[in-house]
C-alpha cells in the first residue's frame, strides 16, 4: 500500500522517493564510470532493467487484482454497508468487459435465441444497476468531442480534467513518445521505416567529417534498428535509402545533419550512444511548437503519451505536463 500511494503521487506529476537494493555479482558492475563514484554501469543493463520492471509489475498487478476483487465484492453485495466510491466504480468498469456479449449477439442476430445464452444472475443485475450511469449518449459521440482538447498558440494542448485543467507541451510530449519507441526498437522491437524514392547522398560538413563517419560505422547496427539504412561510405559522404517513419520532414537529408549535430552535444552529457541517438532523433522528429493540430491528432497524442513508461517528463527530464487545480483558479479570481 505505501508504494501504491507514492505511485499515485507520481501520477499527479511528482516523483516518489524510493531506494532499490540489488544483490549483483561485483564482476558485473563497473564502478569507475564516474570519478566521484556517483554513477555506475551494469555489465548487462537490459537484464537488470527487465528484472526490476518485471518484479514491480508482478507486485503492482497482484495489488490491483486484490483491490479489484474487493471492489467486486462490495458492488455485488445486495445490502451495502460501505457504498462504493466513484473511483472504485471506475476501476470496476475498466476491468469488466461489457462489450463481448453484445458483439456476439450482433454477429449472430440472424440465429440468436435468448435461451441459448446464460441468463443474468441477481449479482449481474445488481452490478449493472449500480454502474448504470447514463453513458449511452456519451458513447454515441466521438471520443475527441467527449474529451474536447484544444490548442493554445498552436503549442500547448489544454484538457479539462476532474481536478481542473491539464496542460501538455505538444513538442515535449511527442518527443517522449518517439524517444521510448526508438529505445524499444534498439532493444528488439521491429523498426518502422519508410523507403526513399531515390537513395540520397549526404555530404558531411568539414567540422563533422573527422569523427562522425567512424562513429556511424561503429554503430551501424544501432542506426539500422532505429530505421536508418546507411549503405555505403565514400570519403565524407554517406548514402541513405531508408529512414524512420517518424521523420516526416526529411528535407533532402538536412535533418540528418541536424540529428548528428545534436548527437555530438548529447554525447558530452553521457557516453551512452543508444540513449544519445534516441534523444537526438526524437527531438528532430517531434512536432514543433507552432504546428496546428486537429482534435483527433491531439487526442491520439494524449493517448500515446499516457501509454509511455514515463509520461510526465521529456527525455531530458523537463516537465511536459502541468496540472492547474480548480482551487488555483479560484485563488486567482479571489473567490477563496
Amino acid at each position: 500500500d505505501p508504494f501504491i500511494k507514492k505511485l499515485r503521487i507520481f501520477q499527479q506529476g511528482k516523483t516518489p522517493p524510493y531506494i532499490l537494493f540489488l544483490n549483483v555479482d561485483p564482476s558485473q558492475v563497473d564502478f569507475n564510470v564516474h570519478p566521484a563514484k556517483m554513477e555506475l554501469r551494469f555489465g548487462d543493463p537490459g537484464r537488470v532493467h527487465a528484472f526490476v520492471k518485471n518484479t514491480l509489475n508482478s507486485h503492482l498487478l497482484r495489488y490491483e487484482e486484490n483491490r479489484f476483487q474487493q471492489i467486486k465484492s462490495k458492488l455485488s453485495t445486495t445490502i451495502q454497508t460501505n457504498k462504493a466510491t466513484k473511483i472504485e466504480s471506475r476501476i470496476f468498469a475498466s476491468r469488466t468487459d461489457k462489450k463481448r456479449f453484445n458483439e456476439v449477439k450482433k454477429e449472430l442476430k440472424q440465429i440468436y435465441q435468448p435461451d441459448m445464452f446464460k441468463q443474468k444472475t441477481t449479482e449481474d443485475q445488481v452490478i449493472e444497476e449500480k454502474l448504470a450511469p447514463k453513458q449511452k449518449e456519451m458513447f454515441l459521440r466521438p471520443e475527441e468531442e467527449v474529451i474536447n482538447p484544444w490548442q493554445l498558440h498552436q503549442s500547448y494542448i489544454f484538457v479539462q480534467v476532474e481536478e481542473g485543467l491539464m496542460i501538455i507541451d505538444q513538442h515535449a510530449a511527442h518527443e517522449r513518445i518517439i524517444y521510448e519507441k526508438i529505445l524499444h526498437r534498439i532493444h528488439g522491437a521491429p523498426a518502422q521505416t519508410q523507403k526513399l524514392l531515390f537513395p540520397i547522398v549526404i555530404d558531411l560538413p568539414p567540422h563533422l567529417s573527422t569523427t562522425i563517419p567512424e562513429l556511424i560505422e561503429d554503430n551501424l547496427e544501432v542506426f539500422d534498428k532505429i530505421g536508418f539504412s546507411i549503405k555505403t561510405f565514400s570519403g565524407n559522404s554517406i548514402v541513405i535509402d531508408e529512414i524512420p517513419v517518424e521523420l516526416e520532414d526529411w528535407d533532402g537529408g538536412v535533418i540528418f545533419i541536424e540529428i548528428i549535430k545534436q548527437l555530438e552535444d548529447e554525447l558530452t552529457e553521457t557516453e551512452d550512444f543508444r540513449d544519445s541517438i534516441s534523444k537526438s532523433v526524437a527531438c528532430k522528429a517531434a512536432i514543433k511548437a507552432g504546428k496546428k493540430m486537429g482534435k483527433k491528432e491531439m487526442l491520439a497524442l494524449i493517448n500515446d503519451l499516457f501509454a509511455c513508461e514515463v509520461p510526465y517528463f521529456c527525455p531530458h527530464g523537463r516537465p511536459l505536463i502541468i496540472k492547474m487545480p480548480m482551487i488555483e483558479f479560484e485563488k486567482k479570481f479571489k473567490r477563496t
